[in-house]
């Protein structure tokens, strides 16, 4: 029972001020954790794909992937970071 839902039985509270917010959604599915072989895996593939690139034009995905797995950053946030964002 929610305080607001008490309040209203003991006659603090006319109406619940929250009685019309919906819960937030909670996912379905099991949220899959990776491990650290398919973490090196992931990278090992990154790594592959930025060394056939033109470095020059296309970023180190390979760093990107690393920053992802060890922040759990998404993609934009990770894409728009600048070293303004992380330091003091």
């Amino acid at each position: 029972m929610s305080i607001f839902e008490m309040a209203v039985k003991r006659r603090q509270l006319e109406e619940n001020p929250l009685r019309y917010i919906k819960m937030p959604k909670c996912p379905e599915n099991e949220i899959h954790i990776y491990s650290d072989a398919e973490c090196q895996r992931i990278v090992k593939a990154a790594l592959e794909l930025t060394e056939k690139s033109n470095e020059q034009k296309k970023p180190k995905l390979n760093l990107m992937i690393i920053v992802a797995l060890s922040t759990a950053l998404r993609r934009g946030e990770i894409l728009n970071c600048t070293w303004r964002s992380i330091t003091p």
